[in-house]
């Protein structure tokens, strides 16, 4: 067999496949990954990094001890903390060094509606943002069909890597 047969245009995307998904293992054991459902953060474009996070988008977030956000972030970030039972993303808007507390808003909420957020509330600082990835999450959420299709996905990719591994072993 020579190496045109090995490394066909199927293997290669399937190789191409593994490989986005040992990356998206790897961001996801550095951040903690969430799943957005609301459009608290789906506002108009801001002047920062984070331009918005539109509705059921994934966005990476790096851990932050309570202890040390007053350093750790700065107006303009968007931060994740508890809430009511939850975890929220807001926008920091505000930071009291005096009370030790930083004030977070999402960006298309009403003006006066904002939380007053503490260190023991603290979860950590959102450093990416995959709209498209979260819409692929979405979908599969939302249809089972695509959620088996999926699965068979992965099992062909499996059987084509194990291909793969028994021919160069072969070789």
């Amino acid at each position: 067999m020579n190496a045109q047969e090995c490394l066909s245009p199927k293997k290669i995307w399937v190789l191409v496949a593994i490989g986005v998904i040992i990356s998206v293992a790897a961001i996801a054991c550095t951040h903690e990954v969430r799943y957005i459902v609301s459009g608290s953060m789906d506002g108009d474009d801001q002047p920062y990094d984070i331009k918005t996070i539109p509705i059921y988008s994934l966005v990476m977030i790096k851990d932050v001890d309570g202890k040390d956000m007053l350093d750790e972030f700065e107006v303009g970030d968007v931060i994740a903390f508890h809430y009511s039972g939850v975890v929220v993303v807001h926008r920091v808007i505000a930071i009291d060094p005096v009370a030790g507390t930083i004030t977070a808003h999402g960006d298309a909420r009403s003006e006066g509606d904002v939380q007053e957020v503490t260190s023991d509330m603290v979860v950590g600082k959102v450093t990416g943002v995959a709209p498209l990835l979260g819409q692929a999450v979405h979908f599969v959420k939302s249809s089972p069909i695509i959620l088996i299709a999926m699965i068979a996905v992965l099992i062909v990719a499996a059987y084509a890597v194990s291909d793969i591994v028994r021919i160069y072993r072969k070789g």
